[in-house]
């Protein structure tokens, strides 16, 4: 997993919400629980065959 704006408490400050809007498609941070839910959704048996695989947790960031 590679989460980058992700709203937690560790990067207040670091950006601002109209920087979030101007760089993200999605126009916020990501959520706790939306990485929680990507993690969760690759450790189950019918996602088995991923594997070996960056997935980037940006918000439209590309």
């Amino acid at each position: 997993m590679a989460p980058v704006i992700i709203a937690t408490g560790m990067g207040d400050g670091s950006c601002d919400a109209a920087m979030i809007r101007t760089l993200a498609r999605m126009q916020r941070a990501g959520k706790r629980e939306e990485v929680a839910d990507l993690v969760r959704f690759v450790a189950l048996d019918h996602a088995a065959d991923i594997s070996s695989q960056m997935i980037s947790i940006n918000g439209g960031l590309s």
